[in-house]
């Protein structure tokens, strides 16, 4: 029997980011790694590599970091419509 545990995880942060709330998200997908779940962070827009962005964090799990648009954007109600639909 196989247990593959998969979370996908969306948040409407652009990393790199210093705010608490980007910091949270990094740590508890972190978190939920570390119990052996696969985990994919689905976010706006992310500029770093997997070790920047786990150094960056002081994150010890890997995680799989997918990021929808190709440049930063601020999210206003199109963009969010237009993130859910990539989403999906």
């Amino acid at each position: 029997m196989n247990n593959n545990k998969i979370l996908n995880y969306i948040c409407e942060v652009n990393y790199p980011s210093t705010s608490a709330y980007s910091i949270h998200v990094a740590k508890i997908c972190d978190a939920f790694a570390h119990k052996k779940y696969k985990v994919n962070l689905f976010t706006p827009f992310n500029s770093l590599k997997i070790n920047q962005f786990k150094k960056k964090y002081n994150l010890k799990n890997n995680i799989n970091i997918i990021s929808i648009f190709k440049n930063q954007q601020n999210l206003n109600f199109i963009y969010r419509v237009i993130f859910l639909f990539k989403i999906i």
